[in-house]
């Protein structure tokens, strides 16, 4: 069982994610945006969640889900917390690509249309060394 923070936007697909993964035995908690995640990430310096799965384009509110993963890069590449990002877009809005500049920050980028493998998906993120 992981803690998972999950920040999406989209009420119905954060209802989705969050009954996706407590069937599958996850303990989690949502955020609409980034502001309100950023309160829920770091108490007294520690970060409380195995896993960040997050929106990036969290309805065109800044920061996005892919500025939130650079703010926790060093966090993402020194393993105390994993990353998700899930993205409609193959290309992010400066043209390069979702899943390598995701990889290259330690993250793992998804499709939306793949959010019901979700639970596969962070057991296998969690299986990472």
């Amino acid at each position: 069982m992981a803690r998972i923070l999950v920040i999406e936007h989209d009420v119905k697909i954060g209802e989705d994610i969050e009954r996706r993964l407590k069937s599958a035995g996850h303990k989690l908690k949502t955020a609409p945006n980034v502001a309100s995640a950023l309160k829920l990430i770091f108490v007294n310096g520690e970060i409380l969640w195995d896993i960040i799965v997050s929106d990036n384009a969290l309805g065109g509110t800044r920061p996005n889900g892919f500025e939130l993963l650079h703010q926790m890069q060093k966090y993402v590449l020194a393993k105390r917390v994993r990353f998700v990002l899930i993205t409609n877009l193959a290309q992010l809005p400066n043209g390069s690509d979702a899943r390598k500049e995701a990889a290259h920050r330690g993250a793992v980028c998804i499709f939306k249309s793949r959010v019901p493998e979700l639970p596969d998906i962070v057991s296998r993120v969690l299986a990472l060394k």
